[in-house]
C-alpha cells in the first residue's frame, strides 16, 4: 500500500431547518467543520493552519455560518462507517447540512492531501479530491482551488445588503489565487484592442495578464530597488509608472506597451510620480522630489512629453501631504472639484478649493503594509525612518449620478496601528462613499476580505460595472514569496436619497 493516506475535506452547507431546502436564498448554510487529522502527530498544529485556511476562504460567504467541531479521528479510523455515522450525528445535534474533514499523511519531503464535501441530509459525498503535494505552504493554495469548485456545485446564494440601497454578487469563478504579495493594480486596454488586462504590482515586479491569467509580460525591479508604487496612465500616448527605491534614492521610470514589451521611456531620478483623476485627455500628473529634511517636498504639477516632462506650478494643499494622501472629486452641478485626503492619524477629510475643511470622518481609514526603510546619513534626518505608501483613494461615479464616489480600504488592526516597525491587519475591507454636500455617506461596502486590502480597481464598460480586489494573506519574506486572493464583483449601485 502506498505511504500515504487519501484525505477528505467536506465542505459547504445549507440551512438549519431540515425540512426547508438547504438552497433556499434565506437560509444560512452551516459547515461543521472536523479538525484534519495529521500524521505524523508532531506536525498536528499544520491542522490548525487548515481550519485558518478554510475558514478565510469561506469568510466571503455571508449566507455560510462554520461550525467548529473539537472532536478528530486518526486517518486510520477516518472512513470507517462507525465514524462516519458519528460524524453525520454530531452534525445533526449542531444542525449542520453539510461537514468538512480530511487528513494530511507527511512522507519524506511530500504530503498527501484529500478533501470531500459529506451532505449529511442524503448521506452521500458531493465533492472530493486528493493530491500529494510538494511543500507545506502549497496547502493553502490547493485548499481555495478546490473550495472554489465545491462552492459552484453547490451554488450558494447570491450576497445582499439590505441596510443600504446597494448589493453585491461575488461573481462565480473569479477568485484567484496569486503567489506574490500584490501592493498595487490596474485594468486597463494597454493592447488599445477594445479588451482589457490586468496589472499587478508587487514590490519584486510587475506583471500584465489577460483576463483568463495568461501572462503577456513582466518588469522585474531593478536590482538592489524595491518597488513602491505604479500606475497606468490611459491618456495619449498611454504609459506606465514604476517608481522604485533603495531607502537611499527615489527614482520613477516610465515605460511603454510596445510589441507585447513594457519598453523605457525615461527615468527622472530623485522623483516620485502620480496621477491626479480626469478623462484620458484631462488627467493631470504630479511629481514630488525627495527633501532631505523632511522626506516629502512640495507637489508640482508637471508638464511636457513623457520623456520631458517638467515641474510647473505647486499644488498647495490643506495637510501636509505626500503625492499619494489625496485626490481630487467632482460633484454634481459644482464647477470646483473638492480635495479628499489622508489625515496624518489616517481618517478622511475633504475641503474645499479654499482648503477649508467640510468634513472629516469619525472611523479610520486605510491601513497599509507597504513601507519605505529611510537610511541616510544626512543630519536633517533620521538614521532609519519608515515611510507607509498610503492606500489608494480611488475615484469613480459607480452608479452614474454625476458625482464621483470614493472608493477606499478600511484595514483593521488588533494592535490598533501602535507599533509602527511590525503593522499587520486581520481583515479589510471596501467602502464606496459619496459625498451629499455636508458629509461622506456609505454607498456600499464589501464583505470582510481574510487580510488587509491593498490593491483594487474599477472597470466600467458600458452599463456594468465591477470591483476587483485583492488581500494579502502572506507577506513576502526571504525565503518565501508571498500569497495575495483576487475577487471580482458585480456593482450595481444605487444613488442614495
Amino acid at each position: 500500500m502506498q505511504n500515504f493516506i487519501k484525505i477528505f475535506i467536506l465542505a459547504i452547507f445549507l440551512s438549519f431547518a431540515w425540512n426547508l431546502n438547504p438552497l433556499q436564498a434565506n437560509s444560512t448554510i452551516r459547515i461543521l467543520l472536523i479538525p484534519f487529522s495529521v500524521e505524523p502527530l508532531s506536525e498536528v498544529s499544520l491542522s490548525k493552519s487548515i481550519q485558518n485556511t478554510i475558514a478565510f476562504s469561506l469568510i466571503s460567504h455571508t449566507k455560510i455560518q462554520l461550525v467548529h467541531s473539537d472532536e478528530s479521528w486518526q486517518s486510520s479510523d477516518l472512513f470507517k462507517t462507525e465514524n462516519q455515522q458519528k460524524i453525520i450525528q454530531l452534525a445533526q445535534e449542531k444542525q449542520c447540512t453539510h461537514a468538512i474533514y480530511g487528513s494530511v499523511n507527511i512522507f519524506g519531503k511530500n504530503l498527501s492531501l484529500g478533501a470531500v464535501i459529506l451532505n449529511i441530509l442524503n448521506k452521500k459525498i458531493v465533492h472530493s479530491g486528493s493530491e500529494v503535494l510538494n511543500n507545506i505552504d502549497d496547502i493553502p493554495k490547493w485548499i481555495n482551488q478546490w473550495l472554489e469548485r465545491a462552492i459552484d456545485k453547490i451554488a450558494l446564494p447570491k450576497v445582499t445588503h439590505s441596510k443600504q440601497k446597494s448589493f453585491e454578487k461575488l461573481t462565480k469563478s473569479r477568485m484567484v489565487m496569486i503567489d506574490d504579495e500584490i501592493i498595487g493594480m490596474d485594468i486597463a486596454d494597454i493592447n488599445e484592442d477594445l479588451h482589457n488586462e490586468i496589472l499587478l504590482y508587487s514590490p519584486k515586479k510587475i506583471t500584465i495578464y489577460k483576463k483568463n491569467m495568461t501572462i503577456l509580460g513582466s518588469q522585474k525591479a531593478k536590482f538592489g530597488k524595491t518597488i513602491v508604487h505604479a500606475k497606468w496612465i490611459s491618456g495619449s500616448p498611454p504609459f506606465l509608472i514604476v517608481s522604485e527605491t533603495s531607502g537611499e534614492d527615489i527614482v520613477s521610470t516610465l515605460y511603454q506597451w510596445k510589441d507585447e514589451h513594457l519598453i523605457k521611456i525615461h527615468s527622472y531620478k530623485g522623483w516620485f510620480i502620480n496621477s491626479l483623476p480626469g478623462n484620458d485627455a484631462a488627467i493631470q500628473i504630479i511629481g514630488q522630489k525627495r527633501q532631505y529634511s523632511d522626506y516629502w517636498g512640495k507637489i508640482f504639477k508637471l508638464s511636457g512629453p513623457p520623456d520631458q516632462m517638467i515641474p510647473n506650478s505647486s499644488i498647495a494643499l490643506p495637510v501636509s501631504a505626500n503625492i499619494f494622501d489625496f485626490s481630487f472629486f467632482g460633484v454634481e452641478g459644482q464647477k470646483d472639484p473638492l480635495c479628499v485626503a489622508y489625515t496624518p492619524n489616517d481618517r478622511l477629510a475633504v475641503y474645499n478649493k479654499n482648503n477649508q475643511l467640510l468634513w472629516r470622518s469619525s472611523i479610520i481609514f486605510g491601513g497599509s503594509l507597504h513601507f519605505i526603510d529611510v537610511q541616510t546619513n544626512t543630519s536633517g534626518i533620521d538614521d532609519t525612518m519608515r515611510k507607509y505608501i498610503p492606500s489608494e483613494l480611488l475615484i469613480s461615479d459607480i452608479n452614474d449620478d454625476n458625482t464621483d464616489d470614493i472608493i477606499v480600504c478600511e484595514n483593521k488592526s488588533s494592535t490598533g496601528r501602535l507599533f509602527e516597525k511590525t503593522r499587520w491587519f486581520s481583515e479589510g475591507v471596501i467602502h464606496v462613499l459619496t459625498w451629499t454636500g455636508s458629509k461622506m455617506k456609505p454607498l456600499w461596502v464589501s464583505n470582510k476580505q481574510p487580510g488587509p486590502v491593498t490593491a483594487y480597481a474599477i472597470e466600467k464598460n458600458k452599463s456594468e460595472c465591477q470591483l476587483w480586489i485583492i488581500c494579502v494573506l502572506k507577506q513576502n519574506s526571504l525565503l518565501r514569496n508571498g500569497y495575495s486572493r483576487m475577487l471580482v464583483y458585480d456593482m450595481s449601485v444605487t444613488k442614495i436619497e
